[in-house]
């Protein structure tokens, strides 16, 4: 009799490992993944600027400086890199397929407090501000956002701000449904048409 209720115990009470956490990456695994990211991993040949009313919806929840400062200064200006882990730039351009589960899109967010010369690209000033992350889960963790996991992390990848299904991350995505929740206009039509064979 005593077996028995020490097995009852074990099973009620010890966590078991579940496919619910295929996909999941601790927080030092996705440190590291941002840490690693590579040139050849780079979807954006170039950085991309982002207009000030998306730039302040793409940032950690709840007000930071650098948000708080492109607020009040119409002229600080912000640049994007974006990176593809465990699936190739080419699979990221096919805007009409979803991305496999275990897949990773690192955004990286810079800005500058100096305007750029029209066409000049990033001024060498820009910092890194903080990384926005999707992180491609199994199926059923986000039904209604395409099982996508986000995830905010400061500037050197050392802290992980927020995780998890992110509301204001999930609103701003949600009309994105038909490409698998990414926005990827920074691509530019003839990227992806190229990509798709057209």
């Amino acid at each position: 009799m005593r077996h028995v209720i020490v097995f009852i115990i074990l099973v009620l009470f010890c966590p078991i490992s579940s496919s619910a956490e295929t996909n999941k990456l601790d927080d030092l695994s996705l440190l590291n993944a941002i840490k690693s990211r590579a040139e050849g991993d780079k979807v954006t040949a170039k950085p991309v600027y982002m207009t000030n009313p998306v730039s302040l919806l793409c940032r950690a929840p709840g007000p930071t400086d650098a948000s708080k400062k492109v607020a009040a200064d119409p002229h600080v200006q912000t640049w994007i890199q974006v990176f593809a882990e465990n699936l190739s730039s080419a699979s990221f351009k096919e805007t009409d397929k979803p991305l496999p589960a275990g897949a990773i899109v690192i955004k990286e967010k810079h800005h500058s407090d100096k305007a750029a010369a029209d066409g000049a690209g990033m001024p060498a000033d820009a910092k890194l501000e903080l990384f926005t992350v999707m992180l491609k889960r199994e199926a059923g963790y986000n039904p209604d956002g395409g099982d996508w996991e986000y995830a905010v992390v400061n500037g050197d990848a050392s802290r992980v701000l927020a995780r998890g299904k992110i509301e204001s991350c999930m609103e701003c995505h949600r009309i994105k449904v038909k490409t698998d929740f990414l926005y990827r206009s920074y691509l530019g039509q003839a990227e992806v048409d190229k990509a798709m064979g057209r």
